[in-house]
């Protein structure tokens, strides 16, 4: 009967270890899973953000583009003769 009850007692506390681990085991994950999370919005909210705020801003940018090329093909014929024939047009 004795050995019966140290059993059981050494059951219990290897039963508390393990359930000790587990815990810690559980938070492990959780925590782990929340940073996955900040980490992908950390990435994910820059990328969205600039191309909000890229595309107005490139639009702008081959806008005046277009126009400095206009001008340049407006003015002397030497210049814009030469950007034709460079850009294949």
């Amino acid at each position: 009967m004795e050995e019966i009850k140290k059993l059981l007692r050494q059951n219990l506390e290897y039963s508390k270890g393990i359930h000790k681990m587990m815990v810690r085991t559980q938070r492990y994950i959780l925590w782990s899973q929340i940073f996955s999370i900040i980490k992908l919005v950390i990435i994910i909210v820059p990328v969205v953000l600039a191309i909000l705020y890229a595309v107005p801003i490139l639009r702008e940018a081959i806008e005046t583009y277009k126009q400095l090329m206009g001008n340049i093909g407006g003015g002397s014929s030497v210049p814009g003769d030469f950007l034709k024939g460079f850009l294949g047009q």
